[in-house]
């Protein structure tokens, strides 16, 4: 801002400036009809008024662009220089008719010297000769006049209104109109001349009638066409066609200072050109002189003297003869050229030339509104994308958007907002947190947010719990923000809302996560050097009750049909320490603890889940809820962890799964002591065991090494066969404690398989006394047997089952002091049978009972020892108890009371024993058998006791020998021993197969008989596996039912 000699501020002429608004401005819609009535009349005016046309044109003017004021300015030499002299106005300011004002005062000073259309917002702000007073100077739209392409001066429309501002049709009108305004006054300035002038005047009448005919025919032409490239070719197609030239076109310069575009050229006669043309090929100083904005003009390219030869041939090249190049300056640069060409010389006339830049300007002001408005129709058609995108995003989205007017009510909303309130936006829009049932509370505060923020412009963020029409309850979290008008204040209010109830769930099971983490590792750290049942059942349930504010916490073991509670936290309650039936626990609660999950009742008074008689009990005890869950030990239900509360409770699920894992750590935390107290157990049987072993070895090898030295002796051989004897009887022992071992080795190791069969319970009793009778009879015992009448079957291995009650009987002779008793006894009990051996010997102490099955324990046994054995028989009786699926347990009162030890047995159900179990196998009578093996004494012998039993056969000794055998002795039956050299037994029987034994039934015969052996065999192609030694009955079933 500058000062005047008046101290009026006067702003820059940058500032008030704004010809660029032109472009962004819509421009309304041309109205040719009163364009043409107006020009018609200009015509009329000028032939037959002259003198008037200039104040004719002024009112046209002024009704064409709605203007305030409208006039004509004409440049003329003043005694101080240029001034601008006002010949015709109309309109407000027609005061100031025929006044002049200096050329540097005066807006049209600039105009004139940049020759182009200008548009000026309140330009007195800058040109203080403007205040003249009147209605104030709002937009001023000035258009150049030139004579002779020399500016002679403005055609001018002022609006006084701010709300009038002009556009780019308003200058296109003005600059129409402007063509006029120079024929008027050369048509005056003829009339006023002298009469020599007066014939000049007429034709450059003639000529600019011409002139205006050919600007109507191109107004004409270039009206209806709004794409760029057809209102060139128009252009040039009705400028080429005016001066007969033979091409016309437009070019674009590149802005790199070396090359211009051709963007259209027209002349079907003329020879093409190039997209791309340089400059300087075209003469040394082409570009300089059209950035001057001058027209360059050659009437003769050979003759030019200012072309060099180079030049002249690249215009011959493009079939120029003749050349006239317009450039179009703006803004002090030069974007594009006009240029005619013509195949001979041709003189170019002034007329020529300023029609060639009248086309120009207005093919360029036609280009610019048409690409304006194309930018526009664009913009528009963008902005519309745009706002669908952001409708149908916002619409997609989950969260919840909406917008609020001053009044506070909705004047946006999304469509999960209409799904939130269960309304279209239509009933929404308009309508307050009131209006929709907001309760009055949450309303009046966010209503105090909204004045908040329509107050200060700041943005909120809060939280509320809201319920929607629809009934959706949750917690929603919003951010509201401003939306600022022009003048910066706060006109709307744009907000989102998300439900949070999921976060703040999650954040919640995520504090719960975190102090069950704790506490799970509180107890972890409070049990981790606990090495004893009673201090870790107590730190647990102590722990768990404190944490959960139960009102008791306990553990229950369950064995033989009852649940053991050794100790339980209490608070505020009964201990229920004590034993009690296992079915008092309720069905459902352990069908729930057999299923692995958790027992849970919030009020047991009313919970339809627990059953009757349990409900009593619980309800008894003191407890209205429970969390209760199982505890497994061996795959089996062992136990259960209960947290019990005195009142109805709710239990979530983060504390039921913190139950579980309490109990899951405690749980196996005892299990680790009980497995770590065992180890020692098992430990400390060992070191007994090894110094057992070691004493009932050395008794038998102490006799055995004196009847060495005896025999040594002069007088040995006399006593040899008594020594001898002594030998043998210790040897037997030695044998006899291998044998055991091997035994429970065996065991042990699964490597044993019943041979099970239908088998007479007197027969096993009979066998199993017989077995032990040498033992009693020699510590003169009495034994008394008392079996039931009706017979007993059941379902096992005569040798095994004989074992278990030879073992128990001579396990009774052996703790028993000579002359005892002892009795055995078999009843029936529903579908088993109780096998019972009880004496009158030694007992067993109470402390011992619990171990008396375990591996190497003597529980006969006190300080003084006594007895022999390792102590390994009854680990025996067990083992092979539990394999015919039955049970065994020992009783005694205490030591010096003896011992009972019952073996129950399942009973086959009217099942006969096998008559023909101890009969001859006959049934092998007509087979023909080949003996496969490489042990020839076990082939031999195989073969020669199938002959014994009915059978045809053949003992071979290998694989070739068998498959040679195969033709000569044809077999029906192939015993194939698995494991021979060279060709094994599989491979035997694939070689037997191929060679076309498809019907003879191959056997094998192996030591091996687990399971994985069993389907090794039969994927092989074997048609039955039999382990040695051969047991025929086995073989003949097999073959009759085969």
């Amino acid at each position: 801002m500058t000062h005047n000699d008046t101290g009026n501020v006067e702003a820059p002429l940058d500032e008030v400036l704004i010809t660029h608004e032109l472009a962004r401005r819509p421009a309304r819609a041309p109205d040719h009809c009163a364009e043409n009535r107006a020009l018609t009349l200009l015509s009329l005016e000028l032939v037959t008024h002259p003198h008037g046309v200039l104040q004719r044109l002024a009112e046209l003017a002024l009704q064409l662009c709605r203007a305030g004021t409208a006039g004509v300015s004409v440049l003329e030499r003043g005694d101080d220089g240029d001034v601008f002299r006002w010949p015709a106005v109309a309109g407000a300011h027609t005061g100031v008719l025929g006044s002049a004002i200096p050329r540097a005062a005066s807006p049209c000073g600039v105009v004139v010297e940049r020759n182009t259309t200008l548009l000026f917002d309140a330009p007195d702000r800058c040109f203080p000769a403007l205040r003249c007073g009147g209605p104030p100077l709002a937009e001023c739209l000035l258009v150049p006049w030139t004579i002779d392409g020399r500016p002679a001066g403005t055609v001018w429309a002022v609006a006084h209104d701010h709300e009038r501002r002009f556009d780019a049709e308003d200058a296109r009108l003005l600059a129409a109109l402007s063509s006029f305004a120079a024929a008027a006054y050369r048509a005056v300035t003829a009339l006023d001349g002298d009469g020599r002038r007066v014939e000049h005047g007429l034709a450059a009448q003639r000529d600019d009638e011409r002139r205006q005919a050919f600007l109507l025919r191109l107004n004409d032409a270039l009206r209806p066409l709004a794409d760029p490239r057809r209102i060139q070719a128009e252009a040039a197609r009705v400028l080429r066609e005016h001066l007969g030239v033979d091409r016309i076109g437009y070019a674009a310069d590149c802005g790199d200072g070396e090359h211009l575009i051709v963007t259209y050229a027209d002349g079907a006669t003329a020879p093409a050109l190039a997209d791309k043309l340089r400059y300087a090929d075209y003469g040394a100083g082409l570009l300089a002189a059209l950035r001057t904005g001058r027209p360059v003009v050659r009437p003769d390219v050979r003759a030019d003297p200012a072309l060099d030869a180079a030049a002249r041939a690249a215009h011959a090249a493009l079939g120029a003869a003749a050349v006239a190049d317009m450039p179009l300056v703006k803004d002090g640069r030069l974007v594009a050229v006009l240029f005619a060409h013509h195949g001979r010389p041709r003189a170019w006339s002034d007329a020529d030339l300023a029609l060639m830049q009248e086309t120009a300007e207005r093919t360029w002001a036609t280009v610019e509104r048409a690409q304006a408005e194309t930018e526009r129709e664009a913009a528009h058609a963008a902005l519309m994308r745009q706002s669908r995108f952001v409708a149908t995003t916002l619409d997609a989205l989950p969260d919840f958007v909406y917008a609020f007017d001053r009044a506070h009510r909705f004047v946006y909303v999304n469509r999960a907002m209409e799904e939130l309130f269960g309304a279209h936006a239509g009933d929404l829009l308009g309508r307050s947190f009131a209006d929709l049932g907001h309760p009055s509370d949450l309303a009046a505060r966010l209503d105090e947010h909204l004045d908040t923020i329509f107050r200060t412009g700041v943005t909120i963020q809060d939280e509320v719990f809201f319920t929607s029409p629809t009934g959706t309850s949750a917690y929603f979290q919003f951010r509201w923000g401003p939306v600022l008008a022009e003048d910066g204040s706060v006109e709307q209010v744009v907000g989102v809302s998300r439900d949070t109830t999921g976060r703040r769930m999650l954040e919640a099971r995520l504090r719960e996560s975190e102090e069950r983490a704790a506490f799970l590792l509180r107890l972890s750290d409070a049990m981790r050097s606990l090495d004893a049942l009673d201090a870790i059942e107590a730190t647990a349930t102590r722990m768990l009750g404190a944490h959960l504010g139960a009102s008791r916490v306990l553990i229950g073991e369950f064995e033989d049909g009852r649940v053991h509670i050794r100790r339980d936290h209490v608070d505020g309650v009964a201990s229920l320490a004590g034993t009690y039936p296992l079915p008092a626990l309720g069905v459902r609660a352990l069908a729930a603890f057999d299923r692995g999950e958790a027992f849970v009742v919030e009020d047991m008074a009313r919970d339809p889940l627990v059953d009757g008689a349990a409900r009593a009990g619980w309800c008894g005890a003191g407890i209205a809820a429970q969390v209760g869950v199982g505890l497994f030990s061996g795959g089996r239900v062992a136990g259960a962890f209960c947290v019990h509360h005195a009142a109805p409770r709710h239990w979530s699920g983060a504390e039921v799964n913190l139950v579980r894992e309490v109990a899951e750590r405690t749980w196996a935390a005892i299990e680790r002591v009980r497995a770590e107290q065992a180890l020692k157990e098992a430990d400390r049987r060992k070191d007994e065991f090894l110094a057992t072993l070691a004493h009932e070895l050395r008794n038998p090898l102490a006799p055995i090494s004196n009847a060495i030295q005896l025999l040594r002796r002069s007088d040995g051989p006399a006593a040899a066969d008594r020594l001898f004897g002594i030998v043998e009887r210790q040897v037997r022992q030695i044998v006899k404690l291998v044998d055991d071992l091997m035994e429970i080795a065996r065991i042990s190791r699964g490597k044993i398989e019943l041979a099970r069969r239908p088998l007479p319970l007197a027969d096993i009793v009979r066998d199993a006394v017989d077995a032990s009778r040498p033992q009693f009879e020699r510590a003169g015992h009495r034994l008394d047997v008392a079996l039931p009448d009706e017979p007993l079957v059941v379902y096992g291995d005569a040798v095994r089952l004989t074992q278990v009650l030879t073992n128990l009987i001579n396990n009774a002779a052996k703790y028993t002091d000579a002359g005892g008793r002892i009795e055995l006894a078999a009843q029936r009990c529903g579908t088993t049978v109780a096998l019972t051996v009880v004496d009158n010997g030694r007992g067993i102490p109470a402390a011992q009972l619990p171990r008396v099955f375990d591996m190497f324990a003597q529980p006969h046994l006190d300080n003084k020892g006594g007895g022999d054995g390792l102590g390994i028989g009854l680990a025996i009786v067990r083992k092979l108890v539990e394999m015919h699926e039955g049970t065994v347990e020992a009783h005694s009162a205490g030591p010096g009371q003896g011992s009972e030890f019952i073996v129950r047995l399942p009973l086959l159900p009217d099942t006969a024993p096998d008559a023909c179990a101890d009969t001859p196998c006959g049934t092998l009578a007509g087979h023909r058998i080949l003996v496969v093996d490489d042990n020839a004494d076990a082939a031999d012998t195989l073969a020669l006791l199938l002959e014994s039993h009915g059978a045809r056969a053949r003992a071979v000794y290998g694989g070739p020998a068998a498959l040679a055998s195969l033709p000569q002795f044809a077999p029906d039956v192939v015993l194939l021993d698995l494991g021979m050299p060279d060709m094994d037994g599989f491979d035997v029987a694939r070689a037997m197969r191929t060679a076309g034994g498809a019907r003879v039934r191959i056997v094998a015969l192996t030591g091996w008989g687990q399971q994985a052996d069993r389907a090794r065999t039969r994927a092989a192609g074997f048609d039955h596996h039999l382990t040695k030694p051969v047991d025929l009955q086995a073989l003949a079933a097999w073959l009759s039912g085969a």
